[in-house]
């Protein structure tokens, strides 16, 4: 039998054989190199799309009673702003307040930047006018509880003005303005009427004490869609 000494001695032989393979074997590592990944984006020139004001699904055709498509083309644009339609009533001496047979007025916005630098909209009533002259003098039009809606999803929205008075020969008013990183992509907003309505209680006229006089009366509304907030 092999003594301590003898065994000590073959394990140090057997250790220092494998230190000499597993080092005899020079691991090669080359330089490294390198290569791109890339993609090129331009801002669009062509119109949206215009979503469907009920459920905000895209290539939605209005009619032309609905409103007016602006044919606005590039990166923001205003794309669609409703009529307002309030019908055929009996002259009345007293103010009155007539609802909207426009159950869905709404205006689409669609800012295709890709900037984020944020949007603006107001409004402007003209004179009511018939058969060429000024008519109905301080009547002015309501849009409340204002709701905004897209197609996409986890955007952040614009804000609306919930209780618009739009005064015929008045100045412009906020509608709805998108501030920093809000309001991108195609935004639609809408003014509904309360659950179970059967006119736009959210969208009225008011005619005030002794204006109404026989006739069509027309007033004309002007969107101004600026970029930046607040303008």
């Amino acid at each position: 039998m092999m003594n301590a000494r003898k065994i000590k001695i073959i394990l140090s032989l057997l250790m220092g054989f494998f230190f000499l393979v597993a080092n005899s074997h020079t691991i090669y590592a080359a330089d490294p190199a390198t290569s791109n990944a890339w993609i090129e984006f331009i801002q669009p020139e062509d119109a949206p799309d215009i979503l469907n004001p009920e459920t905000g699904e895209p290539e939605y055709q209005p009619t032309e009673d609905e409103g007016s498509l602006t044919g606005q083309t590039g990166p923001l644009t205003l794309d669609f702003v409703s009529n307002l339609e309030f019908g055929i009533h009996e002259v009345e001496i007293a103010e009155k307040v007539y609802e909207s047979k426009t159950m869905t007025p709404y205006i689409q916005v669609s800012d295709r930047r890709g900037l984020g630098s944020g949007w603006n909209v107001t409004a402007q009533a003209s004179s009511f006018s018939s058969d060429g002259a000024a008519t109905l003098p301080g009547a002015f039009l309501t849009l409340r509880d204002g709701k905004t809606l897209t197609n996409l999803k986890d955007l952040a929205s614009p804000t609306v003005n919930q209780n618009i008075e739009l005064y015929t020969n008045g100045e412009a008013i906020n509608i709805v303005t998108a501030n920093e990183n809000e309001g991108l992509g195609s935004w639609i907003t809408r003014w509904l009427p309360s659950a179970e309505a059967t006119l736009n209680d959210h969208a009225t006229l008011t005619i005030p004490q002794a204006a109404a006089s026989p006739g069509r009366h027309v007033s004309t509304l002007t969107w101004t869609l600026t970029d930046a907030p607040g303008q």
